[in-house]
């Protein structure tokens, strides 16, 4: 089918006067794009073309009509503006306009009571100056700020005041006045007759009344559908509000104007029909529109009634976190060097607009709470917050409205220094009720999370389990769920906490994204500024401000060069070299490099890893360069022979330079550094080097750790035991403790071999029978220090599914107790457990929910690398694989114990019976290979029955 011609219903204007024009021909199917070449300040909404002012002469609207399957047409209007209106005044005081467009009319508006009244609708654009010019009403004052006039005292009813109001732009200005006059305030009784509106309110705390324009009040579009296919119309929110009326209306309507030139954006509907009670409440629909609006009332056909908030159709997204999405977003100091458009909003709550310290801070105390311009620049006493604040959200607002066309707004849950598990449960209460206020969101996101809990240590599966439930409890509210889903921005770079706590942080971030479709992992901040060890500074915060604007647009169906990083694709390993392949996106076309400055930089191995596909042992990166457009090199110190996997994102970065693209993004110095992969990928390996070659596994008996214990070589025939040797000489033997219960040698216990047996006597901390070593025997002194690598075997047959502890390394600790132990409990999994202190920390769960299984061997083996570890129950498939807690390192002396351990008060009761068979200690890592061997021996030797 052929393009048809199309016309607009005007091609004039007024020189610095808004513009409006409806576009006629346009066929179904359709759509409009607007150019960047030669349109100036023009939009496209609802069939419609316009301008908050023609700024030139003859200004050219330049758009593109596109038909699906047939391409896209481009069309030019030239907008005739004729002279702008010159203001003359005679000596004798009467004013008269040359040019076209002529005198502008009166505005008009009621007043009930004293107070604002009314607001101008500015004729020359909303940066235009407004003032009182003699032969106003000394009763009436007028905000120039705002454009509010208020009343000092009341009108009376019938009477009117006259405000005369001058407004100029330049060299351009206009007079005309604005006519007040006074109604009842009291709500008559109906009766037939004319009706009318006479307030209007919204129905949420948020926004209060509809009459204070000073604010910022943006609903988020209800049409998710529309929103993310960016139609360009038809989008719509829903906007609560309470109607006051007199009479008896058969209908009350509504619909949305421009608040700067009051063109209709929502055409009128009826939102209630025949309303008695003289109040009505619902939702009334507000279209998309990249402009503020103002709602209007009235009744069927009668009198309209105008709100004056600046009300916006848009994104609403929340950031929620800790401290860092706090300074993203706060309006602190004198605000963040980038400052927010117009179109950028954000709520002002405890925690985002703040005075205070710690938790969610205290109200701001520089207006009342509401909506605000992101990145204010109005002061604000008592700050403790690093620098400016707000240059994230004003960035990311910025890049969003450049994207979207609509106004954006956030709202912030952010308290400082808090781990997921604070914000699991005291400030979720909080978040739900700001929600709740603003209205459910268009996105959350969850915006560099994870400092506290790498400082406490937070394990993998503990986090990406914390992600799960807040995801949850988001999803079970009404008003918290949000309508486009989640976004993580993970842990940006800082130089505080280990590697392998901040590797723990990061890899649950990536898999609780892989583990939700709903979930999308916007780009990295490695590269970032920092003000602390921690905290990105005013310049960080506009940098990954703009990468979050642009992430949240792709999000939202609008794909814009420069919004999303390289990442690591394939790659190949051959001598000593990794060659890692990478995808570019967004238009860029090579890799390049980039420090924290912007400025490009060397090239350190910092943030990546390499390790042995086969066992996992680490290879070290001697450098990193890159080799053409879209590879890069990693020189390793010795030639792994076999497959490797290279992480990209570790660890904590010290401030060098990182990979990144060639295409920043619009507002960018920078390119868009490197994805995050802490999974890594694979480098096939094609030759070079020597195979690292296949070890034959060493016997457990050969192992020269400090302990092995085997009960097979006692005595038997219900022999008490005092003593039990230990087969590693100077590793330190156990000797008999407590005096109640029994500890003795059974002859042909289990398999044909002689056991040790326990029947406990839990009366007292003193009666708890035990076999312990000297404090200063190796194997009680092993455990000290901070992370140390062990392997214990363990081969016992539980008589009750809640043993307690088989072994433990244990000691008082001021009021508390560090420990090293594997817990073997009833009802709950029986777990591997490190605490220092106070701090109760299991490091991963060992067995089933229902303890251990009664009256059969058990063999376990605990294998801890000093970051990771590694648990087999009664298998030779790993149970568990994680990273270990981050426990502050241990003190002495530790006393190593079979069957008993020490608490803050003494020894732990709370234990059953057990057969003892087999105990060995090592204070240095195993294969796989030689601990899968070492449970199948130990199964075989002791008549065990592996999963």
């Amino acid at each position: 089918m052929a393009f048809s011609a199309l016309s607009l219903t005007t091609t004039t204007g007024v020189q610095g006067r808004p513009f409006a024009a409806v576009l006629n021909g346009l066929q179904t199917g359709s759509t409009i794009e607007m150019s960047g070449d030669g349109s100036p300040g023009f939009s496209y909404v609802n069939g419609r073309f316009s301008s908050d002012r023609l700024p030139y002469p003859v200004s050219t609207l330049v758009f593109f009509e596109v038909r699906p399957g047939e391409g896209r047409k481009e069309w030019r209007f030239d907008i005739q503006a004729a002279g702008a209106p010159v203001l003359s005044i005679a000596p004798d005081g009467t004013t008269s306009y040359s040019g076209a467009g002529g005198a502008p009319i009166a505005q008009s508006g009621t007043a009930s009571a004293a107070g604002a009244v009314y607001t101008v609708s500015r004729l020359l654009g909303s940066s235009s100056t407004l003032a009182l010019i003699s032969g106003t009403n000394s009763n009436l004052t007028l905000n120039a700020t705002t454009g509010v006039i208020s009343a000092a005292s009341a009108i009376a009813v019938g009477a009117s005041q006259t405000a005369k109001v001058s407004e100029t732009l330049g060299d351009l200005r206009v007079d005309y006045p604005v006519v007040i006059t006074g109604i009842s305030a009291g709500t008559p009784t109906p009766t037939p007759g004319p009706t009318e509106v006479t307030a209007v309110s919204t129905g949420t705390a948020a926004f209060r009344a509809l009459g204070i324009s000073s604010e910022r009040q943006v609903f988020p579009i209800t049409n998710a559908a529309d929103l993310k296919a960016r139609s360009g119309s038809g989008a719509v929110s829903q906007v609560p509000v309470s109607v006051t009326f007199t009479g008896s209306p058969t209908a009350i309507e509504c619909r949305s104007v421009s608040y700067d030139d009051g063109s209709e954006i929502t055409p009128w509907s009826t939102v209630s029909t025949s309303p008695t009670g003289g109040t009505w409440t619902g939702n009334v629909p507000m279209a998309e529109s990249p402009n503020w609006q103002r709602l209007q009332f009235r009744p069927a056909g009668g009198t309209i009634f105008a709100t004056s908030a600046r009300i916006g159709a848009g994104i609403v997204i929340g950031i929620e976190g800790q401290s860092q999405a706090r300074y993203f977003i706060a309006n602190v100091s004198s605000g963040g060097s980038v400052t927010a458009g117009d179109k950028v909003s954000a709520y002002g709550k405890a925690g985002l607009l703040e005075t205070g310290s710690g938790g969610n801070g205290a109200d701001a105390s520089f207006g009342v709470q509401g909506w605000y311009q992101a990145a204010a620049t109005a002061s604000v006493s008592g700050t403790t917050v690093l620098g400016g604040g707000g240059s994230g959200a004003a960035a990311a607002g910025n890049a969003l409205v450049s994207a979207l066309n609509v106004p954006v707004a956030f709202v912030a849950n952010a308290p400082g220094g808090r781990a997921m598990a604070y914000i699991n449960t005291t400030s979720r209460p909080e978040a739900l009720a700001r929600y709740a206020e603003t209205g459910r969101p268009n996105l959350v996101i969850m915006l560099s999370h994870g400092t506290q809990d790498v400082n406490d240590g937070t394990s993998e599966a503990t986090y990406q389990a914390a992600l799960e439930t807040w995801r949850g409890w988001h999803e079970s509210d009404a008003n918290a769920k949000p309508r486009d889903g989640y976004m993580i921005m993970p842990l940006i770079r800082q130089t505080g906490g280990t590697t392998a706590s901040n590797n723990a942080i990061k890899r649950a971030q990536q898999n609780f994204d892989l583990a939700n479709a709903d979930v999308y992992y916007a780009g990295s901040g490695y590269d970032v500024q920092l003000a602390d060890t921690v905290h990105q500074s005013d310049t960080g915060n506009a940098v990954i401000g703009r990468r979050i604007g642009y992430a949240i647009a792709r999000r939202l169906g609008v794909t814009i060069a420069g919004s999303l990083g390289p990442t690591m694709a394939s790659a190949t390993v051959a001598d000593t070299t990794v060659s890692v392949t990478v995808d570019l996106n967004d238009g860029a076309t090579a890799l390049t490099n980039v420090g924290t400055s912007g400025a490009t930089g060397t090239l350190t191995p910092a943030g990546f890893s390499v390790s042995r596909e086969s066992d996992g042992a680490a290879v070290t990166i001697n450098s990193v360069a890159l080799n053409g457009a879209n590879k890069f090199d990693l020189t390793l110190a010795s030639a792994p022979g076999e497959a490797v996997r290279v992480r990209s994102g570790v660890g904590t970065s010290p401030g060098a330079a990182w990979i990144a693209d060639d295409r920043p993004a619009t507002g960018q110095s920078r390119g868009n550094p490197l994805q995050y992969d802490l999974n890594g990928i694979v480098a096939t390996y094609t030759g070079g080097g020597t195979p690292t070659p296949t070890p034959t596994p060493t016997s457990y008996t050969q192992w020269t750790g400090p302990g092995w214990f085997d009960a097979s070589d006692t005595a038997g025939g219900d022999v008490a035991i005092t003593t039990l040797v230990n087969k590693r000489s100077g590793g330190g033997d156990l000797t008999r403790g407590g005096t109640g219960g029994s500890i003795t040698s059974v002859s042909a216990a289990q398999n044909g071999r002689n056991a040790i047996r326990l029947v406990r006597d839990i009366s007292s901390a003193s009666a708890v029978p035990y076999l312990a070593a000297a404090d200063n025997a190796p194997i009680s002194t092993m455990w000290a220090g901070d992370d140390l690598p062990y392997v214990v075997l363990l081969v016992f047959k539980p008589t009750d599914t809640n043993t307690g502890y088989p072994f433990a390394a244990s000691r008082v600790n001021g009021s508390a107790v560090d420990q090293v132990a594997y817990v073997s409990r009833n009802g709950t999994a029986s777990s591997v457990r490190k605490k220092s202190g106070t701090a109760s920390q299991n490091d991963v769960t060992a067995s089933s929910a229902n303890g251990d299984v009664v009256g059969t061997p058990i063999v376990v083996a605990i294998r801890h690398t000093g970051t990771s570890l590694d648990i087999w129950y009664n298998s030779t498939t790993k149970f568990a694989s994680t990273v270990a807690q981050d426990t502050a390192a241990l003190g002495t002396p530790q006393v190593f114990r079979l069957f008993a351990v020490m608490v803050g008060s003494g020894i732990q009761t709370v234990q059953k019976n057990l057969d003892f068979y087999e105990l060995v200690i090592e204070t240095a890592s195993h294969s796989d290979a030689e601990i899968q061997k070492a449970i199948t021996d130990l199964a075989t030797k002791w008549g065990g029955s592996l999963a």
